[in-house]
């Protein structure tokens, strides 16, 4: 599985009181399945976010009323939402997740990110960032959260020839 799943404020016993964490390791892992090695993940992220439960009620993700705003998904009180292009969005994601745990809509999120980093990265590698992230926020942000850091890179897949010869 190129995904790691890290939790903060208390996300993992939130989740098992929730009798949700399966479901949510489950869930992280087929989305590392379904978009591994794809250019299209947007959609195809609503598709297996929607075919895991996660999308059952559409008018359950809005996070603010009159305004586009949506969660990615809702199942049970935890909100997935993030952006697996990119690193960047986790402060707005976590300001999201944010707003829903305190206006009691959500009880814990999880938040999808590009956890892949460049190796001429002058910030360094995704997971330690993200715990260095996480704790500067406090006390500002204080959900139970936990954050899928994906690398959806291309398969390291043989061309046809190096089989061949491999038999």
């Amino acid at each position: 599985m190129s995904v790691e799943l890290i939790h903060f404020n208390g996300a993992e016993k939130v989740l098992r009181t929730k009798k949700m964490l399966s479901t949510v390791n489950d869930t992280i892992e087929y989305l590392d399945q379904v978009l591994c090695g794809s250019q299209h993940h947007g959609e195809l992220l609503k598709q297996a976010l929607g075919e895991t439960d996660w999308r059952r009620n559409s008018s359950d993700l809005t996070i603010l009323e009159g305004r586009k705003y949506q969660y990615k998904g809702l199942l049970q009180g935890v909100a997935i939402d993030g952006n697996i292009t990119v690193y960047e969005d986790l402060q707005p994601a976590l300001f999201r997740l944010q707003l829903g745990f305190d206006k009691k809509l959500i009880d814990a999120g999880v938040i999808l990110l590009n956890g892949a980093r460049s190796e001429k990265s002058h910030i360094g590698e995704s997971r330690s960032l993200l715990i260095r992230e996480i704790a500067l926020l406090q006390p500002t942000i204080h959900l139970p959260v936990c954050v899928a850091l994906f690398d959806l890179s291309v398969p390291n897949i043989q061309p046809m020839e190096e089989l061949k010869n491999a038999a």
